[in-house]
């Protein structure tokens, strides 16, 4: 019992000394990303309240398509921005769909530096009361922790839905016509009912009883309904997409767009098992929607689309879907 909780204690104690050391050094924390439109990732992190020595002059942050894990993976890379000492977020602007990894360098200075208490927005420094500029006898601090000061997991920009969904077309205003106006297109001519007496024609009794013959014995014919077209999402028709979207897009381009629904059903099951992005199990649901679809299981399909949930895209297949239903 007395070795259980001396073990506890040494190891309580060696974690808030790496925590102590952590915080005492030039360099940023938390380091976290997050896309927060179409066109813009969100970079933020923590400064360090204080430091021993070496004092945060500015900030150097890096991006790449590849996580960074050390500091000699940026030697030959220059930094996409150099930032002031107190900054504590960046946003990158990209106009494409590809994971982005950051690393966040502190350059540093001589002199001990803390966090002022009464204006955040500024910093002294113990050699001198004034803040630090962005040149002079700085250097980077070469350290690179990774879940610290660099993100381990990819970053995206959001996906704009409105793109991916086909907008509704917008219908024309009905004209009205004045007293006497000409239409540009005639109504349609509609009988009154007894206008017209239709003489019934004669016919003999061997045919009549031929046609009552014919029309017992044949079944009557269900309405044909022309099923829709396959929908492809903008971001399967990539070259280069990575991650689990590139995992989807494999499903797509060898077996779904090959009509192959079946094996494409099989294979969208297995990935949607899966915790993925919430982005791409919606259009995996989708595919898997219209795979039962094509292949005639209409109370599935319709389940599948519902767990999509794509708004007026949804409207259009649910409305397909129910229709032929009811015929079947």
């Amino acid at each position: 019992m007395k070795k259980s909780l001396c073990m506890i204690a040494i190891l309580i104690f060696f974690a808030a000394g790496l925590c102590f050391a952590q915080n005492s050094r030039p360099i940023a924390s938390n380091l976290q990303a997050h896309g927060i439109d179409s066109q813009t990732i969100l970079v933020q992190w923590s400064l360090p309240s204080h430091t021993k020595n070496q004092s945060i002059s500015s900030l150097k942050i890096f991006i790449s398509e590849k996580p960074i894990t050390s500091y000699q993976e940026l030697s030959k890379k220059e930094p996409a921005a150099q930032l002031k000492y107190n900054a504590v977020n960046f946003r990158h602007k990209v106009n494409d769909y590809h994971e982005y990894y950051y690393a966040l360098v502190s350059c540093t200075k001589q002199g001990d530096f803390s966090l002022d208490f009464y204006n955040q927005d500024e910093a002294w420094f113990d050699e001198e009361f004034n803040k630090p500029s962005l040149t002079g006898q700085e250097k980077d601090y070469p350290l690179i922790l990774p879940g610290v000061n660099s993100t381990v997991t990819g970053t995206r920009v959001k996906l704009d839905l409105q793109k991916t969904v086909p907008q509704k077309q917008k219908q024309k205003p009905k004209k009205i016509y004045e007293n006497g106006q000409m239409r540009e297109v005639p109504l349609p001519f509609i009988e009154i009912i007894g206008a017209r007496k239709k003489k019934r024609g004669t016919i003999s009794k061997t045919a009549e009883d031929s046609v009552k013959l014919i029309l017992k014995n044949s079944s009557v014919q269900k309405p044909q309904i022309k099923l829709l077209d396959p929908f492809i999402f903008e971001q399967e028709r990539l070259k280069n997409a990575t991650g689990d979207s590139y995992f989807l897009k494999e499903i797509i381009d060898k077996f779904f767009n090959e009509c192959n629904y079946s094996k494409a059903l099989k294979e969208l099951e297995k990935f949607t098992s899966i915790n993925r992005d919430k982005d791409i199990l919606r259009r995996a649901f989708f595919y898997t929607g219209q795979c039962y679809y094509f292949t005639g299981d209409y109370q599935k399909a319709l389940f599948n689309f519902l767990e999509a949930d794509f708004d007026d895209l949804n409207k259009k297949w649910t409305k397909s879907t129910l229709t032929l239903m009811e015929i079947n």
